[in-house]
């Protein structure tokens, strides 16, 4: 019914999903772009300079909220779409994605929604969005899963663009940190757009040992 896609630098899940959107346009009736512009915005703008479809677009895109980028690649696959597209472009984070997207959704709110974002902001992003549409079922599809051995790898194709191990680490580190729910994490004693979330102890032990 509907598909969430929030903006991120890893862009094999915007080419996956459109690619997808070409070949099945019935898909979804409503497809909404996400993001704003916030800290991971310039990681996007690179991620399109060197990608080998978008690449194109770079000169045009620059000072672009994410889901106008994200919008100018849906154009290249996908010109005239017959699903209805609406873009939530005013969030500067992950807790505001699901908030702003609710208001741009305004009072049709699908009985399903499928959350596509980066593998690692999801569990983060699935609350925010359970939370800001309590009546919708969402379903995550992260389209790759990373795995990390003595190397970055992943299951679920093959994605160009991924992090370097240092941004990788760096994500996971952060995603500990705003999964607690204390003053500095997203959870009701801090931020407030998660519910409470037991992280546990091991969990936080290797964020510190990473950080």
């Amino acid at each position: 019914e509907c598909i969430s896609l929030c903006a991120s630098a890893i862009l094999h899940q915007v080419s996956t999903l459109f690619t997808q959107l070409t070949h099945n346009p019935t898909l979804c009736k409503t497809l909404v772009l996400i993001g704003g512009i916030g800290h991971s915005t310039e990681h996007m703008y690179t991620s399109v300079l060197h990608h080998p479809v978008y690449s194109s677009l770079y000169p045009h895109i620059k000072g672009l909220p994410e889901a106008r980028v994200l919008k100018e690649m849906l154009n290249l696959h996908i010109p005239n779409p017959s699903f209805k597209v609406l873009i939530e472009d005013r969030s500067t984070n992950c807790g505001a994605n699901a908030t702003e997207t609710r208001k741009v959704v305004g009072d049709a709110l699908p009985s399903e929604m499928v959350l596509i974002q980066d593998p690692t902001m999801m569990r983060r992003t699935q609350l925010g969005f359970e939370s800001a549409f309590p009546r919708t079922r969402v379903t995550c599809w992260p389209v790759f899963v990373p795995r990390v051995d003595a190397s970055l790898e992943w299951e679920g194709g093959s994605p160009q663009g991924l992090w370097e191990m240092r941004r990788f680490a760096e994500l996971l580190v952060g995603e500990a940190k705003r999964l607690r729910d204390d003053e500095g994490g997203y959870g009701p004693r801090g931020k407030g757009f998660i519910p409470h979330v037991d992280v546990p102890d091991k969990v936080v032990e290797a964020a510190r040992m990473v950080e």
